[in-house]
């Protein structure tokens, strides 16, 4: 279901700011010492994916290098856990081969870690690899702080997108005295109009009464994969009760749903 967007001069602006594919997930690397380059291998095998539409995959890394065994493929960070190859290719012709990082040395070598499971473990050589680079903006997911409002009372303890698809309240408290209140969400400039968002329940009724419940909101279709500059909760007859403000230039994390 597609959500019309509401007119720009509908919603106040938001307030300023002060082909094979695999998805793969590996143990933080964040927390190793940040004064050495990463050494990342991977090889593997991945199902095709069919969608035609663009999609946001994470922070581009680089390509395989092909070395052996005709490795090569696109390597994306989804978070600082995960990461997706985008048509992978390998002859699958090499014993013992499986997935293989590291953060000890600049070059690829034996240091590291496996990642089931696409490495020669038995004669240690590498077959293709991209380095990643130590200041690789890596996705992550964006806090804000809770909404505020005394009249009506309207709080959350936070605000947060954990991935392009969904947005998260945490404690949210609405008392229900304001009969048309929605949940609202713009992204882009200043200027851009703003969408509707249903509820927790997929529906796009005005919200009823909340008691500290968190709730995981889907994000409409034609935001997926775009930037978020705000998320409120508005009115048609008293304008924004609430709403907090995100950084449109800082990527979340693709969700990993629309990888498969």
């Amino acid at each position: 279901m597609r959500y019309t967007p509401f007119p720009s001069s509908s919603l106040p602006p938001p307030p300023p700011f002060s082909t094979t594919t695999t998805t793969t997930t590996i143990q933080d690397v964040t927390q190793a010492s940040a004064d050495i380059a990463t050494g990342l291998a991977a090889l593997g095998e991945g199902r095709r994916h069919s969608d035609k539409k663009e999609i946001y995959k994470g922070t581009y890394v680089g390509k395989l290098s092909t070395l052996e065994h005709k490795v090569s493929g696109d390597v994306y960070c989804v978070n600082n856990i995960t990461i997706y190859i985008e048509n992978f290719t390998y002859d699958g012709e090499a014993p013992d081969a499986f997935f293989f990082a590291g953060n000890r040395d600049e070059t690829p070598s034996n240091r590291g870690f496996i990642i089931p499971d696409e490495r020669s473990r038995r004669f240690g050589i590498d077959f293709g690899h991209v380095k990643v680079l130590r200041d690789l903006v890596k996705p992550a997911p964006q806090v804000a702080t809770g909404l505020r409002s005394d009249k009506p009372r309207l709080t959350s303890k936070s605000v947060s997108i954990p991935d392009t698809h969904t947005i998260e309240l945490e404690d949210f408290t609405f008392d229900g005295t304001v009969a048309d209140a929605i949940f609202v969400m713009g992204s882009g400039d200043k200027d851009s109009s703003g969408a509707q968002v249903p509820n927790e329940r997929g529906s796009t009724q005005p919200l009823s009464k909340y008691s500290s419940r968190t709730l995981r909101l889907e994000i409409p279709d034609e935001f997926k994969g775009q930037p978020m500059q705000y998320f409120g909760v508005w009115s048609p007859t008293k304008g924004m009760l609430a709403s907090v403000t995100f950084d449109p230039d800082v990527p979340v994390p693709p969700a990993l749903s629309s990888l498969r």
